[in-house]
C-alpha cells in the first residue's frame, strides 16, 4: 500500500471489508437462526446454554494448541477455507429440514464443528489486517472493520425474522450457506505480503516462546485481564437476553430483535467515532469504558421499562467498542510480525474460556433467582474489577501509555 493512500482507495483492504461483511452477516443470520431455532424447541435457558457450550469448548481446546502453527500459514488461505466450510456446515440442518426430519442435534453439530473453525478464522483475520494497511491506519481499519461487524449483528435480526416468518426457514439457510461461499470468494483479491519464512521449532517450544512473550507485555497483558472481565458479562448475556426480553419484560420477538440490535446499533456509533477521539492514557479510559459497560448491565436488573434496556444496549455498545478496538490496535502494534497471529490467538484463547464460564453463571443464576439478579451480579463484577483496575494504574503507572509511544517503541 501507498502511504498516500486513503485506506478506501485500498483495495485490498476494500475486498478484505467487504469479504467480512458478508461472511459476518451470515455467521450473525446462522446465530440466530440456531438460538431461536433450539429455544422455541426446548423453551429451556440451559439448553441454549448447552448449545453455546458445543461452540466454545470445542474452541478453547483448539486454540490452546493451533497458536503456533498459525504463523506458518497464509492468512487468507486460512479465512477462504474456514469460510467455505461453514457454508458446508449449514447443508446438514438444510438437507434434514427438507426430509422433514428436522432435529436440534443438528444445530449442536454445527455448532460444534464451528468451534473447531473460529479459532483459526479470528487470528487470521487480525493479523492479515496489518499486512493489507500501514501502521498509522490500523485504528481507522480495526473501526471500519468492527463497525461493519456490528452493523450485520444489527440487520441480521431483523433479516432472519423477516425471511423466517414470510418464507422459511429452509430459505434462510440458504441464505447463509450462500453469503459464506460468497465472502470466501471475495477474499481471493486481497493481497497478502509476502512473510519472511519463520524457522519451524518443535511445537512445545513455540508454544512456550508465545505464552513468555504475552506475559512480557505487562500492558497488554494486565488488560487482557480486564477482556476477560467483559467477555464473562457477554457470555452471561447470551443465555439471559432471549427470557429477559420475552419472560421478564413480556415483549414479543420483534422487541427481542429490537434489543439485540441495541447493542451493535451503539457499536457503530462508536466504531465511527472513535478515530475522532485523541487522549492521552487510553488504557484508563478504556476501565472507564469498562465502568459504563457494567453500569448497562445494572440498568437492565432493575428496569421495568424495555425502551430504557434498549436504551442501556446501545450506550454499552458504544463503550465497549471503544475499549475493543484500543484493546485490539495496541496488540497488533506491540507485536512482531511473526508472532502476531499466535499472540492473537492467545488473545482469543481469553476470550473462548471466559464466555463459557459467563454463559454457566447466567444460565445458573437465571435458573435458581432471577434473570435480574444475573444482570445486578455481572454488572457489579465488571464495575468493581474495572475500579480496581483504575486503582492500581494509578499507584503503578506503566510506560508506554498511548497507541503512538506504542509504536514508536516497536519502531
Amino acid at each position: 500500500m501507498k502511504n498516500n493512500q486513503t485506506i478506501w482507495q485500498n483495495s485490498s483492504f476494500r475486498s478484505l471489508w467487504f469479504g467480512s461483511g458478508i461472511s459476518e452477516l451470515g455467521g450473525a443470520l446462522g446465530t440466530f437462526c440456531n438460538s431461536v431455532y433450539v429455544y422455541m424447541l426446548t423453551g429451556s435457558e440451559l439448553a441454549l446454554g448447552s448449545m453455546w457450550l458445543l461452540y466454545y469448548v470445542p474452541s478453547i481446546l483448539i486454540q490452546f494448541f493451533i497458536g503456533p502453527y498459525l504463523d506458518h500459514w497464509r492468512k487468507k488461505t486460512i479465512m477462504i477455507s474456514v469460510l467455505w466450510c461453514r457454508a458446508f456446515l449449514f447443508i446438514i440442518p438444510l438437507v434434514l429440514l427438507l426430509l422433514d426430519s428436522p432435529s436440534v442435534w443438528s444445530i449442536y453439530i454445527i455448532q460444534f464443528f464451528v468451534g473447531l473453525l473460529t479459532p483459526l478464522y479470528v487470528p487470521a483475520s487480525q493479523s492479515l489486517l496489518p499486512q493489507v494497511v500501514s501502521s498509522n491506519q490500523l485504528i481507522e481499519g480495526n473501526a471500519y472493520l468492527d463497525s461493519l461487524t456490528r452493523t450485520m449483528m444489527l440487520v441480521a435480526p431483523l433479516i432472519a425474522g423477516f425471511i423466517m416468518d414470510i418464507l422459511s426457514i429452509e430459505t434462510t439457510l440458504i441464505v447463509i450457506i450462500g453469503l459464506f461461499a460468497i465472502s470466501g470468494a471475495i477474499l481471493f483479491s486481497v493481497t497478502e505480503k509476502r512473510q519472511l519464512q519463520i524457522q519451524k521449532q518443535a511445537w512445545k517450544d513455540e508454544l512456550k516462546n508465545g505464552w513468555n512473550s504475552f506475559f512480557q507485555q505487562k500492558l497488554l497483558f494486565i488488560l487482557a485481564g480486564f477482556l476477560a472481565i467483559v467477555q464473562l458479562g457477554v457470555g452471561a448475556s447470551i443465555v439471559l437476553n432471549l427470557p429477559y426480553i420475552t419472560v421478564v419484560h413480556g415483549s414479543s420477538m420483534s422487541m427481542y430483535g429490537f434489543f439485540m440490535a441495541g447493542f451493535p446499533l451503539g457499536y457503530v456509533i462508536g466504531s465511527l467515532c472513535i478515530k475522532y477521539i485523541n487522549v492521552n492514557n487510553k488504557p484508563r479510559w478504556m476501565l472507564l469504558c469498562l465502568i459504563i459497560g457494567g453500569c448497562t448491565y445494572i440498568i437492565n436488573g432493575v428496569t421495568s421499562h424495555v425502551w430504557v434496556a434498549i436504551s442501556s444496549e446501545i450506550l454499552a455498545g458504544i463503550a465497549m467498542s471503544i475499549f475493543t478496538i484500543w484493546h485490539l490496535t495496541m496488540f497488533q502494534q506491540k507485536i512482531d510480525d511473526n508472532q502476531r497471529t499466535q499472540l492473537l490467538s492467545i488473545r482469543m484463547l481469553i476470550i473462548r474460556i471466559m464466555l463459557p464460564i459467563g454463559i454457566l453463571i447466567g444460565g445458573f443464576i437465571s435458573e435458581l433467582f432471577t434473570i435480574r439478579l444475573a444482570f445486578i451480579i455481572m454488572g457489579l463484577i465488571t464495575c468493581i474489577s474495572a475500579t480496581l483496575g483504575l486503582l492500581y494504574f494509578r499507584l503503578n503507572p506503566i510506560r508506554y501509555w498511548t497507541l503512538r509511544n506504542l509504536h514508536d517503541k516497536k519502531g
